[in-house]
């Protein structure tokens, strides 16, 4: 199975059809706990279709039973890709490159996610003003938008805490965005959705600006998601999550993200930023720990008594 012939099999769908389709299944499989699903595969063929189906009618109508094809077609991709790119490789180098496809969908989300991420973005002082660098770019302040994160991801993952009242079905509904609007002007609101949205006439520049996309067609298979950017999806004038798994991702690691890919400055300055936020860590536990000045001028003599 080649790339090329799972292109083609998508350009005879109608865009819009087929992502409802793809979305459905995507829905399905989160919200079916005992479905061992490769969520992954579907993100690509999504992204694929966003590229290559065609926009206007008289196309083909897909229906569920082509999207079952199209996973059929996805899986013996995989075998062809294995073969021809991962088989002669050490194992640990073929894991690292499986893992880079699949373990960012399973990053969890605690309740410590969130302050953590509160303390390395604006407890921590630096040279890099990274709040306003961040609001400059998205209009909100990085505690609108993580207090925003928290928010929308109870909202998500409500039916885990109380199941048997409460169902989740993927949607984003007006309710919701009335909660927001309770803890913040409009305005904000407005921005961290849209910010969070795949702009239905911009989702070209959208892919082809992702700085961690793969240019090579069939090394797409393994890149990390460009929704892991876009969560959110508007379809048939509904806005939806299009995984929960991709949500949680985006909990842990958007700010760094997105600023590493907006900002030329920011990762210099975010490594002194980390090292300053472990440095608190280590010191609010009480670790005895060595710093790296005090540790260059151990190595730089040797008979030092703190060896």
């Amino acid at each position: 199975m080649e790339f090329s012939y799972i292109r083609n099999k998508i350009r005879c769908y109608k865009k819009d059809l087929l992502l409802k389709i793809l979305y459905e299944q995507l829905r399905y499989a989160q919200l079916n706990k005992t479905l061992t699903f490769p969520v992954w595969d579907v993100l690509t063929l999504a992204k694929w279709t966003y590229l290559y189906a065609e926009e206007k009618c008289p196309y083909k109508t897909p229906h569920k039973e082509d999207f079952v094809i199209l996973m059929d077609y996805m899986k013996e991709l995989n075998g062809t890709l294995y073969v021809r790119y991962l088989k002669g490789l050490p194992m640990r180098d073929s894991l690292f490159v499986i893992g880079y496809q699949q373990f960012y969908l399973q990053k969890y989300v605690y309740t410590d996610t969130f302050h953590r991420q509160l303390a390395l973005y604006t407890t921590i002082t630096s040279k890099h003003n990274t709040s306003d660098k961040f609001k400059q770019l998205t209009r909100l302040t990085i505690e609108d938008f993580i207090l925003f994160n928290l928010v929308m991801w109870l909202y998500i993952n409500s039916n885990k805490i109380d199941p048997k009242n409460i169902f989740f079905d993927g949607f984003i509904w007006e309710d919701m965005i009335d909660i927001l609007c309770q803890i913040a002007i409009k305005e904000k609101v407005l921005s961290y959705i849209n910010l969070l949205t795949l702009n239905p006439s911009g989702y070209t520049d959208h892919i082809n600006n992702y700085k961690r996309g793969i240019k090579d067609n069939d090394l797409q298979y393994y890149e990390v998601s460009f929704f892991t950017m876009y969560p959110f999806q508007f379809l048939d004038n509904k806005l939806q999550v299009i995984h929960r798994n991709v949500f949680d991702y985006v909990c842990n690691y958007y700010i760094y993200d997105f600023l590493k890919a907006n900002d030329p400055s920011f990762t210099e300055h975010f490594g002194r930023r980390m090292e300053k936020y472990v440095e608190l860590g280590l010191t609010e536990a009480k670790c005895q720990y060595i710093s790296e000045n005090d540790l260059r001028k151990i190595v730089s003599n040797p008979n030092s008594e703190n060896i």
